[in-house]
C-alpha cells in the first residue's frame, strides 16, 4: 500500500510561511506589550496622586521637598513620605528608625529600606527596577522611576517657575487639572541616579538627581556640564547616557506620561513645544493654556 506523505519542499513552504507570519505578528505584539506597559505605568502615576492627596489632607501640603535637618527623617524622599498612604506603613517606620540610628550621609548604605525595591514607583516597562543594583560608588538601592520637581526653568526664556511639590492645593492658582505634578525618568544604566528613598542633588563628585529634578537646569555632574546651562525640560533619552538623567523621559515610543495634581495621568508627545511644558509645570504662571492632544 502506497502512503501519501509531505516532501521537503512542502515542509520547506509552511515553514516558510509560518516564519513570515510570526514576522508579521511579531510587531503588533510588541505594540500591544508597549500599550500595555504605558497603560500600566498611568495606573501606577495615579495611585501614586491619590496618595499624594491623603498626605495634603493630613500636613496641608503635597508631600514635601528636601527641607533641611529638623528631623532625622527631613532627609527622606517625597516618596518614602507617601510610604502609609500606599500601605507600607511598616516600611515607613523602619526608614524612620534607621534614620534616627545612622543619621549621617555616610551611613546611608546601613538603611534597610534604601535597597528594598517598591514595586509602584517603577514603570513596568522597565524590568531592570524589579531588583535593587549596585550604583558606580557600590552601595546597593532600589530605583524608581517617576520624579516630583523643585521647580522647572523654561529653558527658551530662562524664566524659573514654582511647581507643586510641597505646596499647598490653594497656591495651584493655574488649576490642578493644568499643573504636572510627576513625570517619568528612567535611572541610566550606571544607576548614579534614582533612588526612591532618599533625595540627592547631584554635585561633581555625589549621586543623582534622585527623586526631584530640576527641569531646564543642567545640576553640576561630571561629563554633563555644558558651557550654557541650561538644557531641556522633556525629550527622547538613552539609558547608556548619564546626562539624560536630568531631564523627563521615557521607555515608551514617542513620548512620556505625566501626572497632574487633579489625578489625571497624560501621554505627551515628545514634539510638544518647551514653553507649553514649562507651563504645565509652573504652578502660578498665569499664562493661557491649551493642554496638547495625547
Amino acid at each position: 500500500m502506497r502512503r501519501n506523505g509531505v516532501t521537503l519542499v512542502e515542509t520547506l513552504v509552511v515553514l516558510g510561511a509560518i516564519g513570515m507570519l510570526l514576522a508579521l505578528a511579531l510587531p503588533a505584539i510588541q505594540q500591544v506589550r508597549g500599550v500595555a506597559d504605558r497603560l500600566a505605568c498611568q495606573s501606577n502615576m495615579r495611585q501614586i496622586v491619590v496618595a499624594m492627596h491623603h498626605y495634603h489632607n493630613d500636613h496641608q501640603v503635597l508631600p514635601r521637598r528636601w527641607f533641611g535637618f529638623d528631623a532625622p527623617e527631613a532627609r527622606l524622599s517625597w516618596m518614602a513620605h507617601l510610604l502609609p498612604y500606599i500601605e507600607q506603613n511598616s516600611l515607613y517606620q523602619m526608614a524612620k528608625e534607621d534614620f534616627r540610628s545612622y543619621p549621617g550621609t555616610g551611613q546611608i548604605g546601613l538603611h534597610r529600606a534604601l535597597s528594598t525595591v517598591v514595586k509602584l514607583y517603577a514603570c513596568p516597562a522597565d524590568a531592570r527596577l524589579r531588583a535593587a543594583h549596585s550604583d558606580p560608588y557600590g552601595q546597593l538601592g532600589a530605583f524608581a522611576t517617576y520624579m516630583g520637581m523643585i521647580m522647572a526653568q523654561n529653558p527658551n526664556t530662562g524664566r524659573l517657575h514654582a511647581t507643586a511639590m510641597g505646596v499647598n492645593l490653594a497656591e495651584i492658582v493655574d488649576g490642578t487639572s493644568n499643573t504636572v505634578v510627576i513625570g517619568e525618568r528612567p535611572p541610566p544604566n550606571s544607576f548614579v541616579a534614582g533612588w526612591w528613598y532618599v533625595d540627592y542633588l547631584c554635585s561633581p563628585s555625589h549621586r543623582g538627581p534622585s527623586a526631584l529634578l530640576w527641569p531646564g537646569f543642567l545640576t553640576p555632574a561630571v561629563g554633563c556640564w555644558p558651557d550654557c546651562r541650561r538644557t531641556r525640560l522633556f525629550g527622547p533619552g538613552r539609558l547608556d547616557n548619564p546626562c539624560d538623567r536630568f531631564h523627563f523621559w521615557s521607555l515608551h515610543s514617542g513620548g512620556s506620561n505625566f501626572a497632574f495634581v487633579d489625578g489625571s495621568v497624560r501621554f505627551l508627545s515628545y514634539r510638544i513645544g518647551e514653553d507649553t511644558l514649562a507651563a504645565l509645570f509652573a504652578i502660578n504662571d498665569g499664562a493661557p493654556l491649551t493642554l496638547p492632544d495625547d
